[in-house]
């Protein structure tokens, strides 16, 4: 058994004997708590802060609401003047109103109430006015987002869910790079620009960004397809388009790209094994444009999906960092981003100073990311909502 010595007992009595006062201490009466607060709330007013004075009041007003304290009629007129240099407007206007409601027009603060209640009325209808605009202009960007939105969705083409062989199928003009030939499934449908992005619709980027406008080489602006651009460039347009629309495009997948080349076909271009005449422009296509300059856009008819200038007029960036080989290239819709060069990406589609096998549908090529070129070009894609 432990015995507790004289002095263990000794603190023991003097700490039974304090925690009486210090629960006294503790248990002041409501009205002397609420002076203590207001004390505070004063010395917070004279140091300017008023979120302090404010916790300090609310304080006072919970003690009210707990003992029914009698408050002076000036305390709803001091914590207006709070109120109201928090910008709490409507809230200042009530207790003013109650401060002369009850002091009548013999209140100590009558006049500045006055002048109280007219600032607080004032800042309120410019408040409600700036927030009424504020909200006028959300209407609007919304409104012009919906509209950028549907302008952009009638140049976009579905290209429907599905699965194809990727790579030199057709035994045509086959190159290394276009190895070894793979099965991709497309899980779900996604959104194809009908044709490359024009330098009208560059040009309202560049516009709204400050960028600077590219080259169009004399050969004309408008409908023409925008050229001189890098991957970079594209990525920034991309980026903008995303920002005006409210969803999200992006460049394209190499592996999107092709599948929607081919529009279901396993032949070197969409409608066949052979060139033919005037159905792209290249050199050798057989068209006014061949190995001179670009054409309009949609100057050639669609594939079987309503998508034009697949092969052709501007080769196209897509997504895809380059790769020499398809050994180990994705089975889905991704994106190839892993490992490769990055400092290179991929290209698609041939131009019109290239010989018809460049613009095969498995033809690929490979071009520095920073580096813009007077035939290359992009269209932009976007995932579509669902599951």
């Amino acid at each position: 058994m432990t015995t507790k010595s004289p002095r263990t007992h000794l603190a023991a009595a003097v700490l039974s004997l304090l925690l009486p006062v210090v629960a006294a201490a503790v248990q002041l009466p409501p009205e002397i708590q609420a002076d203590r607060h207001l004390v505070r709330a004063e010395r917070a007013i004279d140091e300017q802060d008023f979120l302090g004075a404010k916790a300090a009041m609310d304080d006072i007003l919970e003690l009210q609401a707990q003992h029914g304290l009698d408050l002076p009629a000036q305390f709803s007129f001091r914590y207006a003047e709070v109120l109201e240099r928090l910008g709490l407007y409507a809230e200042a206007i009530e207790h003013v109103t109650e401060y002369l409601t009850v002091a009548g027009r013999d209140g100590e603060f009558y006049r500045e109430a006055l002048e109280l209640l007219d600032s607080a009325e004032e800042m309120l209808r410019r408040a409600e006015l700036e927030r009424q605009r504020a909200a006028a202009a959300r209407e609007a960007a919304e409104a012009g987002r919906r509209q950028a939105q549907a302008r952009q969705m009638e140049k976009m083409v579905v290209v429907p869910a599905g699965t194809f062989q990727m790579g030199c199928v057709s035994g045509r003009d086959c190159d290394d790079d276009e190895h070894p030939v793979h099965p991709v499934r497309i899980s779900r449908p996604f959104a194809l620009s009908r044709h490359e992005v024009t330098f009208d619709e560059y040009d309202r980027f560049a516009a709204a960004t400050g960028q600077d406008r590219p080259d169009d080489e004399g050969w004309g602006r408008g409908s023409r397809p925008v050229v001189n651009v890098s991957w970079d460039d594209a990525q920034a347009y991309v980026s903008w388009l995303s920002a005006e629309t409210g969803v999200r495009y992006r460049l394209p997948s190499e592996t999107e790209w092709e599948y929607a080349a081919r529009a279901g076909t396993t032949t070197a271009y969409s409608w066949g094994n052979e060139i033919g005449r005037n159905r792209a422009n290249c050199d050798g296509c057989g068209s006014q444009w061949d190995d001179e300059m670009t054409a309009p856009v949609g100057s050639f008819g669609a594939n079987a999906w309503g998508l034009q200038d697949m092969h052709g007029n501007v080769s196209e960036w897509v997504e895809d960092c380059w790769h020499e080989t398809y050994a180990g290239a994705p089975a889905d819709d991704s994106a190839w981003t892993a490992e490769g060069d990055c400092d290179r990406r991929v290209v698609r589609g041939g131009s019109s100073i290239h010989p018809p096998r460049n613009l095969r549908a498995a033809s690929r090529g490979g071009a520095v990311a920073g580096f813009g070129f007077r035939y290359y070009g992009f269209r932009v894609a976007r995932t579509l909502d669902g599951p």
